[in-house]
């Protein structure tokens, strides 16, 4: 059954039993990144540890593509959450309808933008205090948590999608956009880094708690935190470097070898975050990233060929932020994505 509850939550703990705090806190099975299937045993724990008492059992899946993910377990017994599914390409209705066939579980088929967000859940009924919110739409991610989070909608857990190629300590984000290319190949170009991602969640009152192989990032609420165990967001995207980098590899799935040793190459993952500790390599570092994205945003707007140099031809069409403050980004990113203005035109934000 739906709660009702529509307040905001406490930022104490004050939802979970005392008693869990001299218990075991939940960490993925293998101690390092969770996986999608590792969701359901994680709401399952919180439930036991009586944190969700007044949560609706709800879930929002923003990008459920064909419906397969880490929603679909909690829409199907015996968690049987109610919730909304949101989706742009209407080729994958059928098999939303067939993977979550309950009543209960609105399916859209809608391109959802930061604008819009907030009338999309008032109009399907979101309850500002539910368990689960993925956002996974390859586009302005982090524009559009803004969105919820600003409207005041507090999910206990809160899961995305990263672009694992934007190390730490460097914040990225794409704006608001008028229209936006969606082309084959995403050439490097989409969502949110885990920086950006983390100093978002905090600002909101969320910590990391996981990485996933899936190039997602888990954040639980101040109010179920006294259950789980913090990650440290260096840690945290070291971590998905050593265990997942070989299944997201850019130079398979986006540039050529030659492309990604022009730009991040010669750093290599394992050691962006200890580079980025040096001022003079994390200077080199950063302006790597800035010429890695310049090119991944040309690629993404069709612009120009995979494999084409940075130096070639063409423009990037989209606004975004690029910053190595992230102890700064949260307030600058968001007075940007609320102030209004979808942008249509380069405008790249250094912070």
């Amino acid at each position: 059954m739906i709660g009702s509850n529509t307040s905001r939550l406490p930022v104490n703990g004050s939802y979970c039993f005392p008693s869990t705090r001299t218990q075991k806190a939940w960490v993925p099975r293998n101690g390092g990144t969770f996986t999608d299937e590792e969701l359901s045993d994680l709401i399952t724990h919180l439930s036991f540890a009586g944190c969700l008492p007044d949560a609706a059992r709800y879930a929002v899946d923003i990008g459920a593509a064909d419906g397969h993910g880490p929603s679909e377990k909690l829409f199907q017994p015996p968690l049987s959450f109610a919730g909304l599914m949101l989706e742009g390409n209407k080729a994958n209705l059928a098999s939303m309808q067939r993977v979550v066939p309950s009543s209960t579980v609105t399916k859209l088929i809608t391109w959802i933008s930061p604008s819009e967000i907030s009338k999309t859940f008032r109009d399907n009924r979101v309850p500002k205090d539910f368990v689960y919110l993925k956002i996974d739409m390859d586009s302005d991610d982090c524009s559009t948590l803004v969105a919820v989070m600003e409207h005041g909608y507090r999910p206990r857990l809160l899961q995305m999608e990263m672009i694992p190629e934007i190390p730490h300590p460097f914040a990225f984000g794409i704006l608001p956009y008028i229209s936006y290319a969606y082309p084959d190949t995403h050439m490097g170009f989409q969502s949110c880094s885990l920086t950006m991602m983390n100093s978002l969640a905090e600002k909101y009152d969320y910590k990391l708690i996981s990485v996933g192989g899936t190039k997602d990032a888990l954040f639980a609420h101040a109010s179920v935190l006294p259950a789980l165990s913090v990650l440290d967001v260096a840690v945290g995207y070291h971590r998905f470097a050593a265990c997942c980098w070989a299944g997201v590899n850019p130079t398979s799935i986006r540039f050529t070898e030659a492309d990604l040793n022009v730009h991040l190459g010669k750093f290599g993952p394992l050691s962006w975050v200890d580079k980025a500790k040096d001022p003079s390599s994390k200077q080199d570092l950063e302006e790597s990233v800035a010429a890695y994205l310049a090119h991944a945003c040309r690629g993404r707007a069709g612009s120009m060929t995979k494999g084409e140099s940075a130096a070639g031809k063409g423009t990037c069409p989209y606004a975004y932020m690029l910053s190595g403050k992230p102890e700064t980004v949260a307030e600058e990113f968001v007075a940007i994505v609320m102030g209004g203005k979808e942008r249509s035109a380069s405008a790249v934000v250094h912070g």
